[in-house]
């Protein structure tokens, strides 16, 4: 018994230590503020507000628009932004009820809630690597430990939004747990079987790649459950009969997962991508792999040497490889070689080969949805996304440093890159102070990111600085040249300082960009509407209104403001420019009974009386 209560000493004094790590490593986190997308997933997300329905979180992407629209960004995650919104109620002043937007003192609220989520993930980690390598509990503290202060974490930890991976890896591991529970025995724990699939579905409704434990499942039945050997001779024993039970019941239920999720977003998978956010998905034939290639080298890269790290990696922070001779091609077939190497000596050499294998399983399984191997992404490299599969990342290291043999030199290993980790990580997180600070260290990183100079551009406009703004903007056009929300916010700078035939023109770009148009079609309104205001016929802005107008559908009201125009001339009998506009008139409006009888008076103003004959109301038919 005192050996006992001594081990369960050892063991707490471990999980304590593990959760100091990850509080000390994310402390300077608490002060920060909403960055980059938290203002559109928390901040401004209209399901966050307290007076939203909790119907809508149902219904709404992460982002608060319709799941089935196709301008959604599909990503379904109901319980992560439940979480948001009971952080808010719960957190919230008197005062801050009744504001659209979440106030920026609630901040830390958020902080405190990811890095309270990231301890609990941290201490199931250590957990996880005990029932998958049992009797190593160095192994699990150096796991845990590793995975606490890892740097590539910050993203998810500090970021706000990171939030939706550390909750899909809470209930995966719960899933897993509970899974492991109900199937180590000869005889299946039903209830315990239950509550794993319960837990599964947590996990896909607060991010998508949390069906894949469901798969996992699947794996840990085969290579680690009862039934250890001879599965062609067992296939039809008494003990089989139960495991395939078992599976098919986990099959049917991520079909029926599955097919529910496809019912309510209509499309699975995201297919309104931009080549600003990931240029794979635009690359074709050999070019396409290369570039996939590239783009999982630099997520082993953050794994395994973390020293570059961006909040964006959009184009062009890492190049487009076009050449098979290129350096990164041959570095991506070595890691696939030792990855193939590393599976089948899983398989017929190790006595623990199928753990090894499961936690490649694991690996690789997590790994696969944002590989672009399977279907394209909307983010070229995102750090967040590793949370997950670094989870078995982390306990292969922590196993494969007791495979060493050498304690002293294992331990002294061990600490080296966890003090490494922990002074990365601490110093990685204050650059997430503000938005600005953020985007300064990411530009240091990627200086030919057309995404990161574009926000560089917004924050100088925030802080009122036009000069660097532009200066910004221009640097990401000559990144992007057709990114059109630099359009915008470039044409918006050029005419406040006064630059009106550029401003002019970056907004007309703007308006012929989908993403932008509506926007740009507001701030062309205001500037027209404007100059109206203070000359009723002023002819530039009667026809630039009217061609907003015109390109938003609203017929009759261009037709109206070309015909005030053509009026104007008229009265300068400046006739040629009068039937311009009045025929434009007709073109906008062809049918409407007001504009053929304004312009039929125009174009007979002007001698036109031959096509007076074609401007009358249009007959009735009786």
């Amino acid at each position: 018994n005192m050996a006992v209560w001594q081990q369960h000493r050892v063991r707490l004094l471990q999980l304590l230590a593990v959760a100091a790590a990850a509080v000390l490593c994310y402390s300077d986190a608490l002060r920060g503020g909403f960055c980059f997308d938290d203002h559109f997933a928390v901040r401004r997300n209209p399901d966050v507000r307290p007076a939203a329905p909790y119907a809508h979180l149902l219904l709404h992407d992460f982002w608060g628009q319709d799941i089935t629209k196709d301008d959604s960004h599909k990503s379904y995650r109901p319980l992560t932004v439940l979480s948001f919104k009971l952080n808010r109620l719960l957190t919230q002043q008197e005062s801050d009820r009744d504001s659209e937007h979440t106030p920026d003192h609630l901040a830390p609220a958020f902080h405190v809630v990811n890095l309270v989520l990231h301890v609990i993930v941290c201490l199931l980690v250590y957990c996880f690597s005990e029932h998958v390598f049992p009797g190593d509990p160095h192994c699990a503290l150096f796991a845990s430990m590793l995975f606490a202060v890892h740097p590539v974490h910050v993203e998810a930890v500090t970021g706000i939004v990171g939030r939706a991976e550390l909750l899909c890896a809470l209930f995966v591991l719960l899933a897993f747990f509970c899974y492991a529970r109900a199937v180590d025995s000869d005889r299946t724990r039903w209830q315990w079987l239950l509550l794993s699939l319960v837990f599964s579905a947590c996990a896909l409704l607060s991010k998508e790649t949390g069906f894949v434990i469901l798969g996992l499942m699947v794996a840990y039945e085969l290579l680690l459950g009862s039934p250890q050997a001879a599965y062609l001779k067992r296939l039809f024993s008494r003990k089989w009969r139960v495991v395939l039970v078992r599976l098919a019941i986990v099959i049917s239920f991520t079909l029926v997962l599955l097919k529910a999720r496809q019912w309510i977003a209509v499309n699975m998978v995201l297919s309104n991508y931009r080549h600003l956010e990931n240029p794979v998905a635009y690359a074709t034939g050999a070019q396409l792999w290369y570039n996939i290639g590239m783009v999982n080298l630099k997520y082993l890269q953050l794994l395994v040497f973390p020293v570059s790290m961006s909040a964006d990696y959009s184009f062009n922070c890492l190049p487009l490889i076009e050449s098979l001779s290129d350096w990164h091609n041959a570095a991506s077939c070595a890691v696939l070689l030792a990855v193939a190497v590393a599976a089948a000596l899983c398989l017929w050499r190790l006595a623990e080969g199928r753990r090894w294998l499961f936690m490649l399983a694991w690996l690789a399984a997590f790994f696969l949805p944002f590989s672009n191997v399977l279907f394209f992404v909307g983010t070229m490299v995102g750090e967040r996304l590793l949370y997950l599969p670094s989870i078995a990342f982390c306990v292969i290291v922590g196993r494969a440093a007791h495979c060493l043999r050498r304690p002293i030199l294992a331990a002294t290993a061990a600490t080296l890159v966890i003090a490494v980790f922990s002074h990365k990580t601490y110093e990685q997180n204050k650059a997430w102070d503000s938005e600005l600070s953020l985007f300064e260290h990411a530009a240091s990183v990627c200086p030919n990111s057309a995404k990161v100079h574009y926000v560089m551009g917004t924050i100088q406009v925030g802080r009122s600085n036009v000069t660097g703004a532009i200066y910004h903007f221009n640097r990401a056009l000559e990144i992007e040249p057709v990114y059109c929300d630099v359009h915008l916010q470039l044409g918006m700078c050029y005419w406040n300082q006064g630059d009106v035939n550029r401003g002019y023109e970056m907004l007309h770009k703007a308006l012929d960009c989908k993403y932008t148009e509506l926007d740009a079609a507001q701030s062309l309104l205001k500037i027209y509407e404007s100059f109206l205001a203070e000359q009723r016929e002023n002819v530039w802005a009667l026809v630039g209104k009217g061609e907003i107008l015109q390109h938003a559908g609203i017929l009759s009201q261009a037709a109206e403001h070309y015909l005030t125009a053509a009026n104007v001339f008229d009265k300068e009998q400046q006739y040629e420019r009068s039937v311009e506009l009045a025929e434009r008139a007709l073109q906008a409006d062809p049918k409407g009974c007001k504009t053929n009888l304004w312009a039929g008076v125009l174009l007979y103003n002007a001698g036109r009386q031959l096509e007076v004959r074609f401007a009358h109301f249009p007959p009735q038919t009786p």
